[in-house]
């Protein structure tokens, strides 16, 4: 394999603990091994995708302006403190942008021993926009960056936006200019010559607690601490990132104990659950488990396409269709043994909004009987034999579309619809093959889901609707249209405050619960598999992270080896 070596090595320097004598550096010599399905890729550019469990591992050796604490709160990482409106480091301007001024720590380098500085933030913005896609969305909500002075950068907003904070490793990746600043003026206009730099392979740095030692074509990557990074020598010495592209071999891996760590999004939720029920009887290791994504039925709510048409437009016949769900019993099939699948509320049970935001679903229990008498008062009526019709008096035909992977949760959905007397017809949707209009045009509904929180609503708003005039790449691809819900998501992200924002996810839930734009039916669940040999606070800060569990490395350097 072709290895290639990181910059030199700064010498480890041990603190004595008494005269004469030197501490004992017990991690120095640890290893810990930690392996993902998809290809290692360094750097923004590429690795924007959460599937594989790459992603959750950026943190081993790079990290951004902010980050979360134990209890998932934002919190400054690389910068001195978090701008607030209450010091005037956040301004809202008289033109409606936003003004916002970070102050850096000055103790910061990049691995190479070169001071981080305010110039790398104004770097690192102009090249995620020069040379797409080298981030998330939020790179293009900043207008513009400076830097004042060596440790201060200001950040002017187009306008004043709710997660304006997280400006973490995957939202605003930040780069050296000192190494990359010359591979950006000759390729800004060739993304592929600029990913060619020794940088993105064997020559990378950045800013995290392990910087990269062996380069083995991406297959396996060894980082060694770096000394000087600027919240304590890591207590191990190094890690190892493997690639193993067969769930199967990965879990056997685990098993094995060759390999210490597999992130979320790695191992199927059934693999997990197996390797869960094994560990509990042997004690090898621990699977954690995590609230992802809010998971339900999305109508589709365009009259030219919903079959029967009369569903998006009377509220009692998509109560009837939710009280024939037992979302119990989905749910311990989903992911039999594992709490908080519970999705009456579309803020997750570690939010600490969850109480505020309430359980607004929750008033729709599971009732057949009553489910049936809400659709026949809507219209609908029933033959003596238990069939359904609609108003055209037509038997209830009801697609039910959804993913491969999630067909056994559809197949459960449909069978109990049948049971009441719905002809629910099951159709597997093909692959993702970018935005086009087919995604748009299903005609019942689609098991689906969307975030958590903040960030379920954009499926939800109708300037998001996916059509021609934006070339279908609206996420909206339910034609949900509700002109109160749209002045609440702009109150939403227009709120700076994160506890402020809890009230206002209460309106917007019981507005949703009242409405039943969709059916929530459970919460997908992440899992991360650990074995008993690691040490540290991995699995509290993946239970605690943002949902998706980008964060979860953020304290890799705390990581132990028993």
């Amino acid at each position: 394999a072709q290895v290639g070596c990181a910059p030199a090595a700064v010498p480890i320097q041990t603190s004595p603990s008494g005269p004469g004598t030197a501490a004992v550096d017990e991690g120095a010599n640890k290893t810990l091994v930690l392996a993902q399905l998809n290809a290692l890729v360094l750097g923004a550019w590429g690795g924007a995708s959460t599937v594989g469990g790459g992603f959750a591992l950026i943190g081993v050796h790079s990290t951004g302006l902010s980050t979360l604490d134990g209890q998932g709160n934002r919190v400054a990482r690389i910068a001195a403190e978090l701008p607030s409106l209450s010091n005037g480091s956040i301004m809202v301007l008289p033109d409606g942008r936003m003004s916002m001024t970070w102050h850096l720590r000055p103790d910061v380098t990049w691995q190479d021993g070169t001071p981080f500085t305010a110039d790398d933030v104004v770097f690192s913005h102009q090249a995620l926009i020069d040379i797409p896609p080298g981030g998330t969305d939020l790179n293009y909500l900043v207008q513009q960056v400076e830097a004042p002075d060596p440790h201060t950068v200001t950040m002017t907003w187009k306008t004043p936006y709710y997660d304006a904070l997280a400006l973490d490793q995957r939202n605003f990746y930040l780069i050296p200019k000192h190494l990359l600043s010359k591979a950006y003026t000759d390729n800004k206009e060739n993304r592929d010559a600029f990913l060619s730099d020794p940088y993105f392979s064997t020559a990378f740095v950045n800013l995290g607690p392990f910087r990269l030692q062996d380069w083995a074509l991406g297959q396996q990557a060894t980082f060694e601490r770096y000394p000087g990074y600027f919240l304590g020598l890591p207590k191990v010495g190094k890690i190892v990132i493997q690639v193993i592209p067969d769930q199967n071999a990965l879990a056997a891996a685990l098993r094995a104990g060759t390999v210490d760590i597999v992130p979320q999004m790695a191992l199927s939720a059934p693999l997990s659950l197996v390797l869960r029920d094994e560990w509990q009887a042997s004690g090898e290791g621990i699977i954690a488990d995590h609230q992802a994504n809010w998971w339900g039925l999305w109508f589709q709510w365009d009259s030219q396409w919903a079959r029967p048409p009369e569903v998006p437009r009377d509220r009692r016949l998509r109560a009837g269709l939710y009280e024939a769900i037992d979302r119990k019993t989905l749910q311990e099939f989903v992911y039999p043994g594992v709490a908080n699948t519970n999705s009456d509320s579309l803020v997750p049970a570690y939010d600490p909004r969850a109480a505020v935001a309430g359980q607004p679903f929750a008033r729709y229990a599971y009732d057949p009987d009553k489910a049936v008498r809400d659709l026949i008062e809507a219209g609908w009526s029933r033959t003596a034999e238990g069939r359904l019709l609609d108003r055209a008096g037509n038997p209830v035909q009801l697609e039910i579309k959804a993913a491969q992977v999630f067909g056994p949760p559809m197949a459960v959905v449909a069978d109990q619809w049948r049971k009441i007397g719905i002809d629910a017809q099951e159709m597997i949707a093909p692959p993702f093959s970018g935005p086009n209009a087919a995604n748009s045009q299903f005609t019942g509904v689609q098991l689906q889901g969307r975030g958590a929180a903040e960030g379920v609503f954009p499926v939800f708003d109708s300037r998001l609707i996916a059509s021609a005039a934006n070339s279908y790449t609206g996420v909206n691809t339910n034609n949900y249209a509700n002109p109160g819900l749209d002045r609440l998501i702009d109150q939403l992200y227009g709120t700076l405050d994160a506890t402020e924002r809890g009230p206002i996810l209460k309106q917007m839930g019981e507005l949703m619960a009242d409405d039943l734009g969709a059916l929530p039916t459970y919460w997908l669940i992440n899992f991360l598999e650990l074995r008993k040999s690691v040490r540290g606070p991995l699995a509290d800060d993946f239970r605690n992270g943002d949902p998706l569990g980008y964060n979860t490395s953020r304290n890799a350097h705390l990581w132990e080896h028993a």
